[in-house]
């Protein structure tokens, strides 16, 4: 179920697979989206199976409704029965508060300063990415105490761009924005068909 955990000077970083979960198909096993169409209470069981296999209390655990944007929202307290926000990033000074983020092709970002205690996650698609999604996450941490020469970052797995047709307009505007970005198939096609 744990795709990946590690800890570094005290922050945790987690990725989970798709594995150990109750969603039938299409979904199966671990689908955490509460958004694609899965059964609400698999998904409700899933996200519970996926925070106890990593030691935290589910009622711990704050998600976002991710919208491919670069807002923030700051977490004092989980979101309880208020609506949760529509944001790509979160952030927290709060010890003991796990914050999630849904990926499928998106790159999860993962951030802490450990020293601090000011934990920071974000959903790094293109158009968020573009936006500045990450560098926004990183300006809330520092408004709430954290130093960025402290601040430790995680990705978890993402498409590849040898793997991934995106039209060709799209990669030059995210490749504007940040150069290294520009990709191209295995075999040679910035597009799909």
């Amino acid at each position: 179920m744990i795709g990946q955990l590690d800890t570094v000077s005290g922050a945790h970083f987690a990725f989970t697979d798709r594995w150990g979960g109750v969603s039938a198909v299409p979904y199966e096993e671990l689908n955490l989206g509460g958004a694609v169409g899965d059964d609400p209470d698999a998904v409700r069981t899933n996200r519970e199976l996926a925070a106890k296999s990593l030691g935290l209390d589910p009622g711990l655990v704050v998600w976002m409704n991710q919208v491919h944007g670069a807002d923030v929202a700051v977490v004092e307290e989980p979101w309880g029965d208020s609506d949760i926000p529509s944001v790509d990033a979160l952030v927290t000074a709060r010890r003991g508060l796990a914050l999630a983020v849904l990926t499928a092709d998106c790159t999860p970002v993962l951030l802490a300063d450990p020293v601090a205690g000011i934990a920071g996650a974000a959903h790094a698609g293109r158009p968020g990415m573009v936006a500045g999604v990450v560098p926004a996450a990183v300006r809330a941490m520092v408004e709430l105490g954290a130093d960025p020469a402290r601040i430790v970052a995680r990705t978890g797995p993402a498409v590849c761009g040898r793997c991934y047709e995106v039209p060709a307009e799209m990669r030059a505007d995210v490749a504007a924005v940040e150069p290294a970005a520009h990709a191209e198939t295995s075999w040679g096609t910035p597009r799909s068909t």
